[in-house]
Order: structure tokens, then sequence, then C-alpha cells
């Protein structure tokens, strides 16, 4: 990829070494140059928005145009079509002790303008197997058909891991069953995609969640949204003061009221010590209700 680009050598990052000339900086009081955030509820021209109609034609377009040139990039207009197939499913599985019915499907790229280049995407599909119609779907990134990403059948073998969805590292007290297991006993199915082909969770730095992620920064951003999640008539955090002196919450004690939320569990980097509290908020949302089935299988 570099000798397409034309990249003779990369710049050598921050080092993880703490003593080195290049080290990471990991000192949030350091991590900030710019605190000011742009006020989302200011249009270019200067003009304060004051309706959600001016809201949804003025103000989010221009966010949505800087983020796209500045940050994430735009979908180019001539994307190639992705078909996905079934490849393989059963419906003698189960996740935890509860069964489901899977599938695994690839979509596959359209790559007629460049053939010597395939590219399939790979995802399995898990739903319970004693749904009547549509079940919410969350969306989570797992291994590829190699990995642990099918469910297991009756007898198999559970999986050793069951912090995450699909791994992840340092549980908290929050003990449990997996993620999928508690989507799957909630009602819920889930998507995982191979990445190699609403609701704001951290857990904590002593655990592994990296200092990296920078917890305290995306709860100021948390806060910053609040303004336009009130001028559109929907509940925000709740949070009193300004982003920039906001302070997180104790850990596992979550802000879960609004249509925007937050939680930091005492866990390290993985789902499984907030999906519950995700499954209960989302729920509100979508009307769907919990099925009166435990993770374990009783009545």
């Amino acid at each position: 990829m570099m000798e397409q680009l034309g990249i003779t050598r990369l710049r050598p990052g921050p080092s993880g070494n703490a003593t080195a000339t290049n080290a990471a900086n990991y000192d949030p009081a350091k991590a900030n140059p710019f605190p000011n955030l742009p006020d989302p509820l200011v249009t270019k021209s200067g003009r304060k928005v004051a309706a959600a109609e001016e809201w949804w034609e003025v103000r989010r377009p221009e966010i949505v145009e800087d983020l796209e040139r500045e940050v994430f990039g735009r979908v180019p207009g001539n994307a190639p079509k992705v078909t996905w197939t079934i490849v393989t499913q059963a419906t003698d599985r189960v996740v935890g002790t509860l069964p489901v019915a899977a599938k695994q499907l690839v979509g596959h790229v359209d790559n007629a303008a460049c053939p010597s280049i395939p590219v399939d995407l790979q995802m399995t599909l898990v739903t319970p197997a004693n749904s009547k119609g549509p079940v919410p779907i969350l969306m989570m990134f797992g291994g590829g058909f190699g990995g642990n990403g099918f469910p297991r059948r009756p007898g198999e073998p559970a999986p050793t891991n069951r912090f995450g969805a699909f791994g992840g590292a340092g549980g908290g007290t929050n003990a449990g069953p997996s993620s999928t297991e508690m989507l799957i006993a909630a009602g819920w199915g889930y998507a995982t995609i191979n990445p190699n082909k609403t609701f704001i969770s951290y857990g904590v730095p002593a655990r592994g969640d990296a200092l990296w992620l920078d917890q305290q920064g995306s709860y100021m951003a948390t806060v910053a949204a609040g303004p336009v999640f009130r001028l559109l008539g929907a509940k925000d955090l709740g949070e009193k003061e300004d982003y920039r002196t906001a302070k997180m919450p104790p850990v596992n004690a979550g802000l879960l009221d609004g249509e925007l939320a937050w939680r930091q569990h005492d866990g390290g980097h993985e789902d499984r010590s907030n999906m519950k509290h995700f499954i209960a908020w989302a729920g509100r949302f979508l009307r769907h209700t919990t099925p009166a089935t435990a993770v374990d299988g009783t009545k």
C-alpha cells in the first residue's frame, strides 16, 4: 500500500515507553490543546439555531460536511454494490443454554472496476430460535468464520472467555453471562462483522480500558451534545455543568434516563459489563420487551 501511494517511510509515532524521548502523553491536563468546542447551535454564519427545523436543514448539514471533509472521508457516489449470500445456517445451536438460529453470510463487493482485488465481507447473524417476528439486532465487531462467532451445538464446550461478546479483558464486579447471552435472553439478536475483511460506554484504565481512549474527553463531548438533544425535544444526560468543567459520574453510576446516555463500568475493554444496561435503555425506544426467559433458560 505504501508503494502504491508513493510513501517511502513513515514518521514514528509516540512511544509506549514512558522513558522514551517521544513518549506518549497520558496526562489529561496536557491532552486538550483545543478546549473550546464549536457551539453546535451556532451556524457558520454566526446565527443562533433556535428551532429544530434550522438544525435539520442548516446546522446539521454543516457539521456533517465538516466531519466528512476533515475526519471520516466521503462515501463515493459510485460506491460498489454489496451482494449478500447465506453460506451456512443452523437451527441446532445455543448461546449459553438458549436455543438460537444462526447464519453465516458473505457480502461480495462488486469488484468489476478492479477484478484483481476481491472483497468479501464476513458476517454472522444470530437470533432467538423461538422469536415469532422481527427482533432488534445489535451489530458488533467480531472474529471471522474461523473464530468463535458462530454459536456452538448443545453439549459442545462453552467458550472459556465470557467477558465480552467474543473476547475482551478485565471483567469488573458485574461478572455474569456474556453480552451475546444477555441479548438473546432479552429477545434480541446480534450480527458480528469481521472488520479484517445510541449509548456511550467505557471501562476503567485500571482493568485495561486504555487511557488513550480518553474517557473524560468522551464525557465532555457527550455533555456538549446536550443542547442539541434538548432543542429537538429529547432528554440529554441531565448534566448541569459546562462541558469544560463537567466531571464524569462515579464508576457504575449510569446516566440512563434520556435519549443520550452514559455509563462507565468497572471492567476493562469489554462490552459485557454494560450490556444489560444498554438493552434496557434501548428497549424503551424500540418498544421491545424482554421475554420472560432468564439467561439460564428458566421461566
